[in-house]
């Protein structure tokens, strides 16, 4: 999968490459019980994630972003970083054996 790219103010960045730090926050946010946050607290968190995955602050990201840009590029960075946990998965030993083992 290719690296999303956030563009603010006309410049494109690109994530660094995520630790577990960043699998950790995406995996508690995106396993939260929304109905109980408001909107504000869903764009706040996903904005935090983003300049985890980005390296920017989120305070920059905050006032550049287009507030309807924020959903997409959540959704576009965290599905890059989940794809990277089994990107080495095929390096392992026997990885063309099936889940019994055989």
């Amino acid at each position: 999968m290719d690296k999303p790219k956030l563009k603010l103010n006309g410049k494109e960045y690109n994530p660094k490459r995520p630790t577990m730090k960043v699998w950790r926050a995406i995996a508690e946010h995106d396993s939260a019980d929304t109905d109980n946050m408001t909107i504000k607290d869903i764009l706040v968190n996903r904005v935090e994630i983003l300049s985890l995955i980005y390296g920017i602050e989120a305070n920059k990201i905050e006032d550049s972003i287009d507030v309807s840009d924020i959903l997409p590029a959540y959704n576009a960075a965290a599905k890059w970083v989940l794809s990277l946990v089994f990107e080495r998965l095929d390096k392992i030993p026997n990885a063309e054996a099936g889940a019994d083992g055989v």
